[in-house]
């Protein structure tokens, strides 16, 4: 059984607990005493969004760390490939791949595991697991695209 990092490792999730230590430091500050409802409604939704789009990218993170670990156990084992849907057989894997995705929470960046054959398009499992889009948009910030579109 492979085991993954468990939530309690230190380190995981260490930049969104940044954001967030960030944001109530920001709160609690002189200068937020001062706003209006208005400003500390902007303000907080702002925050908040980097604070998701952060805790988005921590998991992809954590994610990729996992997905690298499961290739080498694999590798090791001898069994380190890949077969796509014709049948084109992928051995040499490469780590370090990585493509930008932006999200209703704002861009983030998926690093993932390209599975490499000669002549053939690279393969990335992740990409599939994540049901990633082919484009650069989220299926969520499309759906919001369409939503936005038909309210006028």
């Amino acid at each position: 059984m492979i085991q993954y990092e468990s939530a309690s490792r230190p380190g995981l999730f260490a930049e969104s607990k940044n954001v967030f230590d960030a944001v109530v430091a920001e709160l609690s500050g002189q200068r937020t005493a001062t706003l209006t409802h208005a400003q500390l409604e902007e303000l907080v939704a702002a925050r908040g969004r980097e604070l998701l789009r952060q805790l988005l990218q921590d998991h992809l993170d954590l994610r990729a760390a996992r997905e690298e670990q499961a290739v080498a156990l694999l590798h090791q084992a001898g069994r380190g490939e890949v077969a796509d849907a014709d049948g084109v057989v992928r051995r040499r894997i490469e780590t370090g791949h990585h493509r930008l995705l932006a999200t209703i929470v704002g861009t983030v960046t998926v690093r993932r595991c390209a599975f490499r054959a000669p002549g053939a398009r690279n393969a990335y499992p992740a990409d599939a697991a994540l049901s990633l889009p082919a484009g650069r948009h989220s299926h969520g910030l499309a759906r919001l695209a369409v939503t936005e579109t038909v309210r006028g």
